[in-house]
Order: C-alpha cells, then structure tokens, then sequence
C-alpha cells in the first residue's frame, strides 16, 4: 500500500506549512489544468489528469527527459506543493530541498504523484502507468511561463493581470511593476491565495492605485 504523502514528505526532511483539505481539490484541479495546459484542451472523458500531457496543446517533458529536467530544475523550488491526485485528495504545501525523481519513485512506489513548483512555474507528474506501459513521467512548463519566454516580470515592464485572478486583483487590467517580494508568512499566502516564498508583484494601475499580486496571475504583455 503507498505511503501517505504526509509521511512520504516527512521522511523527504520536508517542512509542511500547511495542507489544503479536499474541499479545496476542485479549485486546485482547475488550476493545474488552466497553468499546464492551453485553454483549447478538451478534458471530458479524461479519468487521469496527465493524460494529455505531451500533447500538441499541452507540451511536456517524458520519460528520461522529464527526470533530467526535474533533477535539473527542483532546486528552484523554495517551497512546492505535493499531492498523491487532483481529485478529492489532500494538497501540502511543503518547503525544503525536494528529492530527485528517484527517491519520490521509490517511496510512493506505482502510484501517481504530482508536484508544484511554489510559483506554479512548472509541475513534475508521476504516474501509475511508468513500469507497465511506460507512460510518464512528465516535466511540463506553466503555459505562460513558456509564451512568455521564460522571463520573469521586472521593475518597471508593463504587465496585464490575468483574467482568472480574484476580483480584488482587477482582472484583465494593465498595470506597471513597482515592486517585487516574497511572501513571507502563511497568513500573507493565504491572504494573497500563494504559496509561502513565492514571489508577489506590486503593480500600479492607470488610476493610480496599486496592489500586491501573486506572481501566477502577472503576465508580461505588449500593449497594443
């Protein structure tokens, strides 16, 4: 029987600062879909979210490539979030240095496994199906990181928040960087819906007025 992924990240010297309840699972599906995958993709009939990875709509790293990548790349990670499925299962929000793909292997044993980049930058999956019929792992790049060629929003560029942030964030306005942190606390993630030590934006709009926005719903953007 797989170990529970609370115990899993324990014996990872993982930190859990906080763990969604499956309540919260619906939103954090929507999510994952809506980062990793272009918004043309058709999920109905769909029984495993990493079933349209490595698509055409939803380009991703398999196999060996996705496990260099994730070896290459975990170490961007401050903070993650680890979860067993998308559907109706507990999400954790860890912080510490994440292990390569061959430890996570080894200890959730054929089973699936999904982990977030605190950022939402990219998302490393694991399936049930790698031994059997050797479908997965994959490594796959939030869908704005990549359009935006990788290159992270800075003091001064002109920036468009995304039209799927809380109203509060006004979606689909225009704004100007003024102002790049982390959040430090887990009352302030949870105030701006991140994650502990993922970077907030403050962006000053045309009226003036300015607000702190997660760095997952600020999108570097020409105006036309």
């Amino acid at each position: 029987m797989p170990r529970l992924i609370r115990d899993t990240c324990a014996l990872a010297g993982l930190q859990i600062l906080r763990v969604h309840p499956r309540a919260s699972s619906v939103a954090f599906r929507q999510r994952w879909r809506s980062e990793f995958a272009g918004a043309e993709v058709d999920w109905r009939g769909v029984r495993y979210d990493w079933e349209r990875l490595g698509s055409e709509l939803a380009p991703a790293f398999e196999r060996r490539q996705a496990m260099r990548e994730f070896d290459r790349r975990r170490s961007e990670a401050d903070t993650a979030l680890v979860a067993r499925w998308l559907d109706l299962e507990e999400v954790y929000e860890v912080r510490g240095a994440l292990p390569d793909h061959a430890w996570w292997r080894g200890h959730v044993g054929a089973s699936d496994l999904f982990i977030v980049h605190g950022d939402w930058r990219w998302s490393f999956v694991l399936t049930h199906e790698e031994e059997g019929l050797g479908i997965g792992p994959f490594f796959v790049e939030r869908v704005s990181y990549v359009a935006s060629n990788v290159r992270r929003p800075s003091w001064g560029d002109s920036v468009r928040i995304r039209r799927d942030a809380a109203p509060a964030f006004r979606p689909g306005s225009w704004a100007a960087v003024c102002g790049i942190r982390e959040a430090e606390t887990i009352e302030e993630a949870e105030q701006l819906g991140s994650t502990v030590g993922s970077t907030v934006y403050l962006v000053e709009f045309g009226d003036g007025s300015s607000v702190e926005v997660p760095e997952a719903f600020v999108e570097i953007a020409d105006e036309d």
